[in-house]
């Protein structure tokens, strides 16, 4: 019987293809986190630690708001966001609902509470939410692909308006303070 379904696995393009046909795989649910945490300007924890059901219509007309756990704050953090980019890009909003209808088919093999995490990846035959080492990982190796990133190395914070807006503020506007931050020269 074994052997029956390992040739069936192998006919349809071996186990990693056949996954990838029914949940993401973790490089694709790394840059959608990516892409939440660059619309949101939320920092990964917060982004790694959405729920599936965290997107409910708003009071702003065209966006839906997005609810995360601010832990270090403990509390509730909540984001408009637009549902459609006016270019046709995909929107945060987008891959975000993307990512909560195909999750739950890799959710049923979660353990504990992670099973309602947005964010979850398969790796080595365990099934937990994105981890921050992951999500660094695969923002490098994506980064690398782009002519004007790959020589820069690259931080999940770096990527957070907010964080180099608060850097550059605090040190009366000097923008200088920002790129510090960032590992960005002049």
């Amino acid at each position: 019987e074994t052997v029956y379904y390992s040739k069936i696995v192998r006919g349809l393009g071996g186990m990693k293809r056949l996954t990838g046909l029914l949940h993401l795989c973790e490089r694709t649910v790394a840059a959608a986190c990516i892409v939440y945490v660059v619309e949101a300007g939320a920092n990964s924890a917060v982004a790694r630690g959405l729920k599936t059901d965290c997107m409910r219509r708003s009071t702003v007309p065209g966006y839906m708001e997005v609810g995360g756990w601010k832990s270090r704050a403990g509390g509730p953090i909540v984001t408009d966001l637009p549902i459609d980019h006016r270019d046709g890009t995909p929107s945060a909003i987008s891959v975000l609902e993307a990512a909560a209808e195909i999750q739950p088919r890799l959710a049923q093999h979660a353990r504990g509470v992670e099973h309602d995490a947005l964010f979850l990846v398969e790796r080595r035959g365990r099934v937990a939410p994105l981890s921050e080492h992951r999500l660094l990982h695969w923002l490098r190796k994506i980064a690398s692909s782009s002519a004007e990133l790959a020589e820069i190395e690259l931080r999940v914070d770096m990527i957070r308006s907010s964080v180099l807006l608060d850097a550059a503020l605090s040190a009366d506007g000097n923008i200088n303070v920002a790129n510090a931050v960032a590992n960005h020269s002049n």
